[in-house]
């Protein structure tokens, strides 16, 4: 079984101008939500194997914040910005089922979930 996991940006501040940051941050809460929805989605049979969130400090995407990136060995890495904190935590459930379902994790824009579609920063190839 491969290893899923989804990278938060914990530092990212959604709707929140720098000068005005304030904790927790939009990143922190879309980790705390995505975790639980996450979680939840894998005991009710909706994931057919966990996804882990790691929390990171940043990801250096600021200006398109939140961002997160999914990753698993053998599979593409996707990374996905523009998030509007805990309000994108069921997109990304949904994103993260088609992830691991699919052998090399390409889940391809008809098939992300449409909130999501045009939030695609990066896709990057597999590595072994």
């Amino acid at each position: 079984m491969t290893d899923h996991q989804v990278l938060v940006c914990t530092g990212c501040t959604h709707g929140v101008r720098k000068k005005e940051r304030s904790d927790p941050r939009g990143g922190a809460l879309l980790a705390t939500a995505l975790e639980e929805s996450l979680n939840l989605a894998h005991q009710a049979g909706r994931l057919s194997h966990p996804v882990h969130v790691a929390r990171v400090s940043c990801l250096s995407s600021c200006s398109r914040s939140c961002t997160v990136a999914f990753r698993a060995k053998g599979k593409f890495a996707f990374v996905i910005a523009d998030l509007k904190g805990a309000d994108d935590a069921e997109a990304l459930v949904q994103f993260a089922q088609r992830y691991v379902d699919l052998e090399d994790g390409k889940v391809r824009k008809a098939e992300r979930p449409e909130s999501l579609q045009k939030k695609v920063l990066t896709r990057l190839p597999p590595t072994h």
